[in-house]
């Protein structure tokens, strides 16, 4: 049995491989605001898109 934690070479291979942090990053943004637009598509329609009419 590995002396290592996995969630220790998960942190360790996102800190010290460079090439993989950029990447991740945009990946955590686009799940964030496809995440808000779902839950506000969910919540029904808003009042700044009513026109009125």
């Amino acid at each position: 049995m590995s002396k290592y934690c996995p969630a220790g070479r998960a942190v360790f291979f996102l800190l010290v491989k460079a090439d993989i942090r950029e990447p991740l990053a945009y990946a955590v943004i686009l799940v964030l605001l496809l995440g808000y637009r779902l839950h506000g598509r969910a919540a029904g329609p808003s009042g700044a898109m009513e026109t009125g009419h």
